[in-house]
């Protein structure tokens, strides 16, 4: 404001002391001059002034209300830059601070605990190197050396050793796979000349001492073994044949089998008394089958009629009977041994009847019919 009111007064005393002519005039005539000049102008002048000052006020009135809402706007967006952002800040760079300086701290302690035994590694690594050096110059050194001649020494046996010991095995897996093929050729001979035994011994041998060295499963046997040869085949064939027909004379009683090994029988080639005898026995099957079925009938009635009981007098007569009626039969039919599975009948019937001429018999009975 002190400016403004200078700018406007500065030209007005300018043209106070510029506007009175002196030049031809006494230094007292100007200077009353002058006054006389300074009083017409000075009402002026103090008029004009007064105006401006009253302008000026009110000019500053009004400026300094608008200065002072716009200071309060800014002293109110102020307090809230306080609060908001200048104070969080503040806070959140004081803690920062405090945890900074914190960790630097635990930091920096830890750096002079590293520092520490960095330290203390060195001194001791010092330490170990004056030992070395003190060793080196002591007879350890010496012995050391000759320690250490030693083990290459051995190293050296140990890698000769290991080269002797890797062709021992290469010699002994050599050997082994010349041992398995002369085993192997030695077996094929011994098998070669079991095979040809073998067949030597069907070849040359007669039908019945063929059957009674063999059995269907050795027969059986040696269809697969030698089998294949052309001279042996029908032989073992045959062999089967008999043995399998034979076999039926242990079962029980079948027409339809029998019917069949009749024919099996007769495409036998061979000559042969055992064969001829297993004819006959195959073709009386029925005969002894059906009488054994009519003795055992015999001997159920008998049991029915006559019951022993305790009574030991009665038990002796009726087992008495029924082993006259067994006897009977074998006497009638000697070859019943011939029919092993009549046979086993047979001696079941006794070992009941013996300790009990009661006991029932009519399950053995079922197995024939």
């Amino acid at each position: 404001m002190l400016c403004i009111i200078q700018l406007i007064m500065l030209p007005i005393l300018k043209a106070n002391t510029q506007g009175c002519p002196t030049n031809g005039v006494p230094t007292t005539q100007k200077h009353t001059l002058t006054i006389i000049q300074k009083d017409d102008r000075g009402g002026i002048v103090m008029k004009r002034l007064i105006v401006l000052l009253l302008i000026l006020f009110c000019f500053r009135s009004v400026y300094s209300q608008d200065l002072i809402k716009e200071i309060q706007k800014l002293t109110l967006a102020n307090d809230s830059l306080q609060k908001q952002v200048i104070r969080p800040l503040k806070d959140s760079i004081l803690r920062s601070t405090i945890t900074n300086a914190s960790a630097m701290s635990k930091l920096q302690k830890q750096i002079n605990t590293l520092e520490k035994d960095k330290s203390e590694l060195n001194k001791k690594i010092k330490d170990l190197d004056k030992v070395n050096t003190e060793l080196n110059k002591i007879p350890i050194k010496i012995e050391r050396d000759s320690l250490l001649k030693r083990v290459d020494h051995l190293i050296a046996n140990v890698a000769e050793l290991n080269q002797k010991n890797q062709d021992q095995v290469r010699l002994l897996a050599e050997e082994k796979l010349i041992c398995e093929q002369k085993t192997k050729a030695e077996k094929e001979k011994g098998k070669s000349e079991i095979l040809a035994s073998l067949v030597n011994a069907y070849i040359n041998k007669k039908f019945d001492d063929l059957i009674k060295a063999s059995t269907i499963l050795s027969v059986q046997r040696d269809m697969q073994i030698v089998g294949s040869n052309p001279e042996v085949k029908p032989i073992l064939s045959e062999l089967e044949k008999y043995f399998n027909v034979e076999k039926l004379l242990s079962e029980k009683y079948d027409a339809a089998q029998i019917r069949n090994a009749l024919i099996q029988m007769n495409q036998i080639n061979q000559k042969s008394i055992f064969l001829d005898k297993l004819k006959d026995n195959i073709n009386n099957y029925k005969i002894f089958n059906d009488e054994l079925i009519k003795t055992i009938e015999i001997l159920i009635d008998l049991d029915k009629r006559k019951v022993a009981d305790s009574d030991e007098k009665i038990q002796k007569m009726k087992l008495n009977e029924i082993l006259t009626g067994l006897t009977n039969y074998m006497y009638n039919y000697y070859d019943h041994g011939n029919y092993p599975y009549l046979s086993d009948i047979i001696l079941e019937i006794i070992k009941r009847k013996q300790p009990n001429a009661d006991e029932d018999i009519t399950d053995l009975l079922r197995k024939l019919q």
